[in-house]
């Protein structure tokens, strides 16, 4: 069986979260973006409400297209930050067989 997108990203958020973090930011891949839309329909990902803003929020996280194809999680603690990048699990050989 395998995870739907959103579920695997707001699992890792939680998790960071849990952990201490603050996530300031999620840098996600054009194709992962268009997934959540797929998978959440059209309030998945909301623009700023202020025109002047150039913003889009995931849920409370600001989302922000990435350069490469990786969904990166940026969380913080007080001044430090870091990247996480965001792991899916690979599908199933079966899966990818019966796709081709």
């Amino acid at each position: 069986m395998t995870s739907r997108f959103a579920d695997i990203l707001d699992a890792r958020v939680a998790e960071l979260v849990g952990e201490g973090y603050e996530i300031r930011r999620i840098f996600a891949a054009p194709a992962d973006i268009e997934q959540l839309f797929r998978e959440l329909g059209d309030a998945a990902v909301l623009l700023d409400c202020d025109p002047a803003q150039d913003r889009a929020w995931y849920g409370q996280y600001e989302l922000s297209p990435a350069d490469g194809e990786a969904t990166l999680i940026m969380h913080c603690r007080d001044d430090e930050c870091w990247f996480t990048e965001l792991e899916r699990p690979q599908e199933p050989v079966e899966a990818l067989r019966a796709a081709s």
